[in-house]
């Protein structure tokens, strides 16, 4: 397992039929994973938490753990599927994807069914192995303030769009139960003062993400 992922966040149109959606972009995925590139996904349902900013706006999410570059990624694809069809309402989808590499050396972050994610970006007056150093602190802190919380992993996050703010840092926890209980907790362990923060701390999207089915490989 490589332990890095590519997220590809989608949007339907309210048009399109939810059904019909998902059963495209399952057969999509399996049809991805015979490039070798591609080596597990599983996608997930998001139902945003807090924040405004990229990738606020999506309300699905296929995380692949993926080998090699993007661009090799897509060369194989392109080699395997050189006329893939799209159905008519396509168009009316809202995609849009980034590369997360790993910082934390974690593997298996699909496993869980449930997950909570959260998107961030480096504050100004820090650097971007500054602040990664003191997340990987603050992640065990939630963890261990909420037994909802089972582990987490964290990404760097590269890609995106360009006209859009985009954040640079991924913590990706494993969630068992209500979102709005598990922040109850860390918040208030944040107040009692065991959980750590920086100057300039800022969220731009967090999501409670259900499994729609099992992880493909």
């Amino acid at each position: 397992m490589s332990g890095n992922l590519f997220l590809v966040f989608s949007n339907p149109a309210e048009s399109i039929d939810e059904g019909e959606f998902n059963a495209f972009q399952d057969a999509h995925v399996r049809e991805n994973l015979v490039a070798p590139g591609y080596l597990t996904c599983r996608r997930y349902k998001l139902a945003l938490g807090s924040g405004n900013e990229y990738p606020s706006h999506f309300r699905y999410v296929s995380i692949y753990e993926v080998a090699g570059t993007r661009e090799e990624r897509s060369a194989q694809t392109a080699a395997l599927y050189p006329d893939r069809a799209h159905p008519s309402w396509w168009g009316d989808v809202a995609i849009s994807s980034c590369g997360a590499e790993s910082v934390a050396g974690s593997v298996d972050p699909t496993g869980p069914d449930r997950l909570f994610l959260v998107f961030s970006a480096t504050p100004p007056q820090m650097t971007f192995d500054q602040y990664s150093d003191w997340y990987h602190e603050h992640l065990q802190q939630n963890i261990a303030a909420s037994p909802l919380l089972s582990g987490g992993w964290r990404y760097h996050i590269e890609g995106g769009p360009k006209d859009e703010k985009v954040p640079d840092h991924l913590a990706l926890y494993a969630l068992s139960g209500p979102p709005t209980e598990m922040l109850a907790a860390t918040t208030a362990a944040q107040r009692a003062g065991r959980t750590s923060s920086v100057e300039g701390f800022h969220t731009l999207a967090n999501f409670d993400a259900v499994a729609l089915d099992a992880r493909v490989s």
